[in-house]
């Protein structure tokens, strides 16, 4: 015998026609997390233009105090120019959004 002989219930080979195995392969629930994050997220609709964040200010311990070229603060000062010159742009887009917060 050269041919495949069918089964009583109708199995035809892997992903073929008439396949009426009593195998049942098991739906893959979502994840724990996914499921908090959706019920996080729901309602909420992100804005295309969102408010600029302020830089988080270094710690009086971020700055070893020796003088590098390139301090902590300085880049800190230079984010803060950068943020502002941003948030003032964002403010003329969004006038009702009113006072900016303070830095």
């Amino acid at each position: 015998m050269t041919g495949r002989r069918r089964g009583a219930r109708g199995h035809q080979g892997a992903g073929g026609l008439g396949h009426r195995c009593a195998v049942r392969v098991p739906q893959r629930k979502p994840s724990l997390k996914r499921n908090r994050i959706d019920r996080i997220l729901r309602g909420v609709t992100l804005s295309p233009d969102p408010r600029p964040i302020a830089p988080e200010k270094p710690l009086p311990t971020d700055c070893c105090g020796s003088g590098c070229t390139v301090c902590v603060n300085d880049a800190y000062q230079e984010e803060l120019e950068h943020y502002e010159a941003l948030l003032a742009a964002w403010m003329a887009r969004h006038p009702e959004a009113g006072a900016p917060e303070s830095t």
